[in-house]
């Protein structure tokens, strides 16, 4: 079965970082969408997703961000990937996901992007 480790942190005062790292695929799924929920309800609606130690998305695993852009959008929040490998980074492509969401190379520009 594979893994996931979420890590997460503030980077800035108003910006939470969530760190992956594994295989986020259908036995994963609920780990990483349960997570964005506690930060959701607690109106946290600024995110880096550090994807850097992703091995391997699955595409189903793309609604999770689709759904909680919508709320995050409508509160004023961003979404920004940061750092995917190139396998992570084609499924964004495959969807047509990198023109809806924000990719950044690393987190320093992720953050100047919130500024």
């Amino acid at each position: 079965m594979a893994n996931l480790r979420i890590e997460t942190y503030q980077s800035q005062k108003d910006v939470t970082t969530l760190s992956l790292d594994g295989f986020i695929d259908a036995y994963t799924y609920t780990l990483l969408k349960e997570t964005f929920q506690r930060f959701i309800d607690k109106k946290t609606y600024k995110f880096i997703v550090d994807l850097s130690r992703v091995n391997y998305m699955a595409s189903a695993a793309m609604s999770i961000f689709i759904n909680f852009f919508h709320i995050i959008d409508k509160n004023n929040g961003l979404i920004i990937f940061v750092n995917p490998r190139s396998n992570v980074k084609e499924t964004f492509e495959l969807l047509g996901l990198n023109h809806f969401f924000t990719i950044a190379p690393d987190q320093k520009t992720a953050l100047k992007i919130f500024n």
